[in-house]
């Protein structure tokens, strides 16, 4: 079996997954308990985003940065298409709890889902491996996992900081332009893809920290301070910049008591 099958059933299995736990919840938890279930989708939603992302690196060692383009397009697409109900980031939360549109308890609350989540796709992607579908996912199971960050901490946060930006500049102007939702996300995709492959040889080019620390964090010689550095804080500091000189949509929760 070649590589990118292994890839894509990989892809599908975690979407596939994702869309029956959100089923459940919204059948089962959302009627009764609203909190609880947002909390749930916030989970499964922090799946969908992390999980494939320990994929890329067999993308990239077989196929290059054209393999990962298309891949990051590719998932990008069907998280445009299937991800609701869920921030999956930190950085808004952060931020929005700074700005004091975000309570304490709900800043704890999403991030300890996140974190815990994050975990989650690894144990996944772990679980997918030991099927044995590709030789690569045995090989996996049995190496260590390594460190993205290949520069120094400064240069690493700019890059992660830069990165987001981009990414959001260009979000605000094409949302400006593109009025077809469809053409918007495809658009996007192809931004955000080219924006990894500019970074991942540098960085891993996440620009989200719950990623970046599902995938890398204690991975390598990375001292836990440069990951924060890079991962968490030039990302946040990036949303701010963001949120301060381009005309971004609302994206965190209004206060709630």
């Amino acid at each position: 079996m070649r590589v990118w099958i292994a890839s894509l059933l990989f892809y599908l299995s975690v979407f596939a997954f994702c869309e029956f736990l959100r089923y459940l919840n919204q059948k089962f938890l959302a009627p009764r308990y609203p909190y609880p279930s947002e909390l749930v989708n916030e989970f499964i939603g922090t799946i969908q985003i992390c999980a494939p992302m320990f994929d890329v690196n067999f993308i990239l060692e077989n196929y290059g940065l054209k393999g990962v383009l298309f891949e990051i397009i590719f998932i990008e697409v069907m998280n445009a298409t299937l991800q609701r109900d869920a921030i999956a980031d930190p950085c808004p939360l952060i931020y929005g709890f700074i700005q004091g549109t975000v309570t304490l308890r709900r800043l704890a609350s999403l991030l300890t889902v996140q974190f815990i989540a994050g975990y989650t796709s690894y144990l996944i992607a772990r679980a997918f491996w030991s099927f044995g579908i590709h030789a690569i996912h045995l090989e996996a199971l049995e190496g260590e996992c390594g460190a993205d960050l290949t520069v120094t901490v400064i240069y690493g946060s700019l890059v992660e900081a830069g990165g987001l930006i981009t990414a959001k500049a260009a979000e605000v102007f094409l949302e400006q332009r593109i009025l077809n939702e469809k053409q918007l996300s495809f658009i996007q995709a192809v931004v955000a893809g080219v924006i990894t492959v500019l970074g991942i040889h540098l960085t891993g080019m996440y620009a989200n920290p719950i990623v970046a620390w599902a995938c890398t964090f204690n991975c390598g010689d990375v001292p836990y301070l440069a990951h924060f550095t890079v991962y968490w804080v030039a990302p946040v500091l990036a949303w701010h910049i963001a949120d301060q000189y381009l005309k971004t949509p609302q994206e965190v929760p209004e206060k709630e008591d």
